[in-house]
């Protein structure tokens, strides 16, 4: 699946710009019959300069971000801080896992802004990993994952959009209905 964009704009990356890719990339927790796939097998490019969010259901494979999380209080002057300091070096290329999970709303925005203007204003890439639409809406495009692979994308998300759509998947899985192998769920068109 390829994420790149067709042109360069703030928070757009030039059509052959990829700062990472994975091919086959496959991750399981546990082993034998209690081994659970979290990422089967998964082909991405992650299109530089461009924000990208990673969702799924708990356990998705978007990598486990709860697993300890409930022994951290929240802290919120020391994550905007360890965020400017992450930045500050100018990485080109920026993994931010749950970024606002431990902090209350206000820093949380804080948090999201600092990553935007990476994108926007210094050409950094940023990759998120969060379970929030309103976190992923603030990013360029977002990766759904279900079943260890990635199922759907949407480009210029919403937090409202981003919600329906991880309620679709609910639904889905709620029945027991299958994943496509990598394209958009339910043979529908991505976003």
């Amino acid at each position: 699946m390829r994420t790149a964009a067709p042109e360069h704009a703030p928070g757009r990356a030039e059509a052959d710009g990829i700062a990472a890719r994975a091919r086959r990339l496959t991750k399981a927790y546990g082993s034998g019959e209690t081994a659970a796939l979290a990422l089967d097998s998964v082909d991405v490019d992650i299109a530089r300069g461009r924000f990208t969010a990673v969702m799924g259901p708990s356990g998705s494979g978007n990598p486990d971000a709860e697993r300890g999380r409930e022994h951290h209080p929240p802290h919120g002057s020391g994550g905007r801080v360890a965020c400017a300091r992450a930045l500050a070096s100018h990485p080109e290329l920026i993994f931010a896992d749950e970024p606002t999970g431990n902090l209350d709303s206000r820093a949380g925005l804080e948090v999201l802004g600092f990553l935007r203007k990476a994108v926007d204003d210094l050409g950094q890439t940023v990759v998120m990993v969060t379970h929030d639409p309103g976190a992923a809406a603030h990013s360029d495009l977002v990766l759904f994952l279900a079943d260890g692979r990635i199922v759907d994308e949407m480009e210029r998300p919403t937090a409202e959009a981003v919600l329906q759509r991880m309620k679709r998947f609910d639904t889905i899985r709620a029945t027991g209905a299958v994943f496509g192998g990598g394209g958009p769920a339910d043979g529908e068109p991505s976003s």
